[in-house]
Parts: structure tokens; C-alpha cells; sequence
């Protein structure tokens, strides 16, 4: 098993990780500034869909590697130039990693496989649910109708339900209300604004919004910012529909404050699963919402709201800026010395290629005749062949034979220094006969040439 794959999925998954805790950080200190909730509510639905489209597009840069059998030089995060910090790991620590992010993809398969079951059982119990709704009575559907008209809303069903705690809000494409029996003998007022407050969801399309946020929270389940996005985008859109309601009706804002500290009161009383969005949702931001219903609402100047909107830019370009540091490779010690082997190696093959052409020509160089007009030098030892030098008339040698010609066919393999010193070493006389022939002409020619230079009466060479 390669490690190099893996030690490049974990820098890109750490990479992720680092950027979203950061981006986190920034949409937290933007939902600070921002006063109203609609507006905080799509700060961290946009947070939410940046996160799981880049731990989307790794998975499917995985995937493709996969499937395609890519080399391990094909990287899942940023280029290596562009990170903060580039870690060299060891065989033996990379095969650790490897065995490692195989064990958690097993893990990160299996909590991906109970969250779609636990949606699965989740919708079949409402569908079992609804079997025993029934329809409410005549005075509360006109309600219902008048205010679907008012919103714009179509399609959309009211149902009675005697399991129910607290009013809720489930589907999206054909939304249906379902209402407690307790609501059938509520007075008309506090049904209207109960009422309100789901058509408000359906508008919003906060069920399907819903939906998608656990989703991403499956996907990137590993990721606790993911998750605290998600607990405030709840937050906020119960405060959205909260601030509709009491815009619309301000004369009854403290029934309506009433009513949802009964219904929660009912629900920690009875506790139930709910089955879709509640209208009492969560008893750890009662007093939040009962806060935002009976506070006074003030006017924001139009400076404050550029203010808010212009950082709120300043911080996304900042973090686009250096969200290219905020990177983490990882590679292999050893693979690293083997690129830097081959780039040397490639760099290095025009030279010597030239160097294999010369030794080729060298190699090829004709020899040249001897004569008998020019002296004979001959080494010492008389078990090698004499070398032979055609001078010319100034005493240097020709170009033709100004290197010394090999016959050898392993040539390449010696030095240049090896060369010289075994063309004396290597000679085409094999025989005993060939060796004393060409020493008996080399004694004939060097007493020719003490004659001729002591004028005819040098000394007189003898062998044993």
C-alpha cells in the first residue's frame, strides 16, 4: 500500500479543518454585528453551504483519484509552494497514517450510514403518524385559509393530531400544519398568531433548509463548528418567525409570549420526539425568544447597517486573501530524495550525451601506418605493444591521433584518466612470435637511429 495518497488526504483534510474553525470564527464575529435574525440566519446557512461544497469537492477529487489509479505525485490539497508548513514523514510513520485513514473512513462510512437510517425511521414514523390526524373544525379552517392568504401561501394543509405536544411544521413541497387537540379549545387570538408563526416557516422554506443543515452536519460530522452553526441557525429562524409575528401583531405581544412559555412548559412535561420543525423547539432558548418577543423594537440608522454589511465583506476578502497559508502538507522523506535523484538526472542526460559522442569518435579513430623514417619509442615493460607516434615536422602530434584510440568494448565504464594508461596495456598481438618480431624491429631501429646520429659508429646493441 502506497502511503503517499494518504499522507496527501491528510493535509488536505486538516487543511479543511483549519479553514473552516476560521471562517467559523469570522461568521461569528459577523452575526455580532448583524440585528436582525433573518440576516444571521442566512450567515450561517452561507457558512454552512461553503463548508460541505469544499469537503464535497475533496471527496470528489478522492473519488476520481480512485477511480482513475492517478500517481501518488497528484495532490488532494494546495500546492506545497502555498502552504504554511510542509512536514517530511518517514516510511514507517507514513504507513502508521495510511493504516490510520483507512480505519477512519471505515468510521466516517458507518456514522454516515446511521444518520441516513435515523432519517429513514424518522420519516416512516411521521407517515404512521399522520394516519391519525383528522381535520380541524370549521372555525379554525376559515383561520387557517384567511391567513394562507394573507402570506401567499398554497397548498398547504391544516391537521389535528392528538399525539402532538406543541404545534409543528412538516414536508415542504406540500407542507402540512399539525396542531394539538389543547389547540381546538385555545381562544381564537393566540391560535392566530400559533397559526402565523408556522405559516411563517413554510414561507421561509424552513423545513427543507432543515433537511439540508443536517445533511452537511452528517457529511461533516467530524467538524464541531458545523454543528454550532447548525444550533444557531435554529435559533434564528424560530427568532424570524417570532419578529413576523409580533411585526404583525404588536398589540399581542405578551399573549403571544404566554403561549410559547405554555407550550414549552407542556413539552418538558411530557417529553416527545418531535416529528418535524416545533413550535416550542428547544426549552434552552426559551428565555431568548421570550426576550426578543417583549423587547421594544428599535429603529437601526442606515449607517450601522453599512457598517455591519462592509465588514462583514472586509472579513470575506481577508480570509480569501490568506485562506492560502492557512494550509498543511504532508510528504514522504524518502520520496522527496528520489524526485530530487531524477530531476538531477534529467538535467544532467544532454551532458552526457555529448560525452558518450566523444568517446564514440575517439573510439573510431583510424590508426596510422608506421614509418621507418620516424623514431620508435617503446615503453619498458616488452609484454605490451609499442605506441607509435607520427610526428610532424615540428614535433607535434596530428589532430588525428592527438587522443589516444580504445578498442576495448567497455570504454565508457573507465574514467578519462584509465584511458590513456590502458591503451598501453591492451594490444591487438596476442602471440609469443607476434611480441618477438616487433621487438627484434624495435632493436634494428634504435641502432639505425644511435648510427645515424653518431655519424655511423654508435654503440653496437646486443641481446641476450
Amino acid at each position: 500500500m502506497h502511503s503517499q495518497p494518504f499522507l496527501q488526504f491528510t493535509g488536505a483534510f486538516l487543511t479543511l479543518w483549519l479553514r473552516i474553525a476560521v471562517l467559523g470564527v469570522l461568521c461569528g464575529c459577523i452575526v455580532r454585528m448583524v440585528r436582525r435574525p433573518q440576516h444571521r440566519f442566512l450567515v450561517w446557512a452561507a457558512f454552512l453551504l461553503g463548508s460541505a461544497t469544499y469537503w464535497a469537492a475533496i471527496l470528489l477529487r478522492v473519488a476520481k483519484s480512485a477511480l482513475m489509479r492517478s500517481l501518488p505525485g497528484d495532490s488532494f490539497g494546495p500546492h506545497p509552494s502555498a502552504s504554511i508548513e510542509h512536514f517530511l514523514v518517514a516510511a514507517k510513520p507514513a504507513a502508521l497514517m495510511a493504516r490510520g485513514v483507512v480505519g477512519c473512513a471505515f468510521i466516517y462510512i458507518a456514522v454516515l450510514a446511521f444518520f441516513i437510517c435515523r432519517r429513514l425511521v424518522k420519516a416512516y414514523r411521521l407517515r404512521a403518524l399522520l394516519r391519525f390526524a383528522s381535520a380541524p373544525d370549521s372555525a379554525l379552517n376559515d383561520v387557517m385559509v384567511s391567513l394562507c392568504r394573507d402570506l401567499g401561501v398554497t397548498r398547504c394543509k391544516l391537521l389535528m393530531l392528538p399525539a402532538m405536544i406543541s404545534p409543528g411544521t412538516v414536508y415542504w413541497w406540500n407542507p402540512c400544519i399539525l396542531l394539538p387537540e389543547s389547540c381546538s379549545e385555545t381562544a381564537a387570538p393566540d391560535v392566530v398568531d400559533v397559526l402565523r408563526h408556522e405559516l411563517v416557516h413554510i414561507v421561509r422554506r424552513d423545513y427543507l433548509i432543515a433537511g439540508l443543515s443536517d445533511a452537511i452536519c452528517a457529511l461533516l460530522c467530524f467538524h464541531p463548528a458545523v454543528w454550532f452553526a447548525r444550533k444557531k441557525m435554529r435559533l434564528e429562524r424560530e427568532l424570524a418567525c417570532d419578529l413576523a409575528v409580533v411585526e404583525a401583531r404588536p398589540e399581542h405581544r405578551a399573549d403571544y409570549a404566554d403561549n410559547l412559555a405554555r407550550f414549552m412548559r407542556m413539552r418538558m412535561i411530557v417529553p416527545r420526539p418531535s416529528p418535524g420543525i416545533d413550535f416550542a423547539d428547544s426549552a434552552s432558548v426559551l428565555g431568548t425568544r421570550i426576550r426578543s418577543i417583549l423587547a421594544e423594537p428599535r429603529k437601526i440608522p442606515w449607517w450601522r447597517n453599512l457598517y455591519a454589511a462592509g465588514t462583514g465583506v472586509f472579513c470575506l476578502l481577508l480570509f480569501v486573501r490568506c485562506a492560502p497559508a492557512l494550509s498543511l502538507e504532508f510528504d514522504l522523506s524518502n520520496a522527496v530524495a528520489i524526485q530530487n535523484v531524477v530531476r538531477n538526472k534529467t538535467q544532467a542526460q544532454p551532458k552526457a550525451t555529448h560525452s558518450l559522442r566523444g568517446h564514440e569518435i575517439v573510439r573510431r579513430a583510424r590508426a596510422v601506418p608506421v614509418s621507418a623514417d620516424v623514431p620508435f619509442r617503446y615503453p619498458d615493460n616488452l609484454t605490451t605493444l609499442p605506441l607509435q607516434e607520427n610526428r610532424s615536422t615540428d614535433g607535434s602530434l596530428p589532430a588525428s591521433i592527438s587522443q589516444p584510440s580504445t578498442f576495448a568494448d567497455d570504454e565508457n565504464s573507465l574514467p578519462l584518466w584509465a584511458e590513456s594508461q590502458a591503451h598501453h596495456r591492451r594490444s591487438k598481438i596476442g602471440t609469443v612470435g607476434e611480441v618477438v618480431i616487433a621487438t627484434a624491429g624495435g632493436i634494428a631501429l634504435g641502432e639505425r637511429g644511435e648510427r645515424s646520429e653518431h655519424g655511423g659508429h654508435g654503440h653496437k646493441l646486443t641481446g641476450r
